[in-house]
């Protein structure tokens, strides 16, 4: 791996069955960019380009300025060694392993003091199979710092049942504090000894700039989606599954989503938080639309709606909601291109 400091840009070398091969990638202007050399072919990631017989060097030179893997003196051998000594650095202020001795070593002393207090079951075991005469309160009774409440309105056998029971849980407790009692001094041997790993890095992965174009392009490419408008309202209508889940994601909370009830179909949004806005011919016209759109043959249409706040989607079921505080309108089918403008 060799590492130009100046410009934040890292090269790897590689050979599979043809030789002279790279992979290199940098910043510019905060956005992640690489370039991947296979013999005598370049591609680019920021113009999505290949080239032929380039000079891999003046390809970076002219992207990110002068002084680049051309100059011999800024590029350096990356060591990993190097840089994990200096992540541990960074990340704890202290190294790792005396950092982690002093957890361990404090876990086992809490674990210990633990331990002291749970084999005085032993003494509350003894003292309960040989009849010695105890006192106990009706509510809250404490033997040996072992602290046990009672039910209301139970009598002195039930008392001392719920005390075995009690004992039962310490020797339970007991096996597992020393069980990991005996985990944590073998882990702090192993780590006095230097057996310890190093996390690499804690630091945030850079979103990488192809893959967020690709997927943007991907995402207009499948857009299914038709603009309208009802007066001075705007609205916009989905033609498939994902696009009715889509437009809704991209609406404002108080805005108005619509469907034809109990039908499989077009959602439609309606961009205002005033319903009152909506005349009931424009319900018809916009019932009438959702209809047209969902491919139903009704004349009676029964529509759903509510404000975008209130509509949920079915995780792993495209176009599938559940509605909150939902509303209903039964409106008769009319010629709604009179009423409804289509924004093409």
């Amino acid at each position: 791996m060799e590492v130009d400091r100046s410009h934040f840009f890292a090269l790897f070398p590689y050979k599979n069955d043809q030789s002279n091969n790279s992979f290199s990638f940098g910043y510019k202007n905060h956005q992640l960019y690489f370039i991947n050399q296979k013999q005598e072919e370049i591609y680019t990631s920021w113009n999505n380009e290949v080239t032929q017989r380039n000079s891999l060097v003046k390809i970076i030179d002219n992207f990110l300025g002068e002084s680049s893997l051309s100059d011999k003196s800024i590029k350096s051998q990356f060591l990993l060694s190097d840089y994990f000594k200096n992540e541990e650095k960074k990340k704890s202020g202290a190294p790792v392993q005396a950092k982690k001795e002093k957890f361990l070593k404090k876990k086992i002393g809490n674990i210990k003091n633990d331990l002291n207090d749970v084999v005085k079951w032993k003494n509350l075991e003894h003292d309960l199979l040989t009849g010695v005469e105890m006192n106990i309160p009706d509510k809250e009774a404490i033997f040996y710092n072992i602290k046990i409440k009672f039910p209301s309105n139970i009598n002195e056998w039930q008392k001392r049942d719920a005390l075995f029971n009690k004992v039962k849980k310490l020797k339970k407790a007991e096996n597992i504090l020393t069980q990991r009692l005996a985990e944590t001094e073998l882990e702090l041997e192993n780590v006095m000894a230097g057996k310890i790993s190093v996390e690499a890095t804690k630091e945030h992965a850079v979103a990488l700039l192809w893959q967020s174009q690709k997927t943007a392009l991907k995402k207009n490419s499948d857009r299914k989606t038709l603009l309208f408008s009802i007066g001075q309202i705007n609205g916009i209508i989905g033609l498939d599954a994902q696009s009715n889940d889509l437009i809704r994601s991209e609406a404002a909370k108080d805005h108005y989503w619509f469907h034809v009830e109990n039908y499989t179909g077009s959602h439609c949004v309606i961009k205002t938080d005033d319903i009152s806005k909506i005349k009931p011919l424009e319900f018809e016209a916009l019932a009438s639309l959702l209809r047209d759109y969902s491919k139903l043959d009704i004349l009676e249409i029964p529509v759903i709606y509510s404000q975008v706040k209130h509509v949920k989607g079915l995780k792993g079921t495209a176009g599938k909601v559940l509605v909150k505080k939902p509303k209903y309108l039964r409106c008769q089918y009319r010629p709604w291109k009179e009423i409804i403008t289509l924004n093409e």
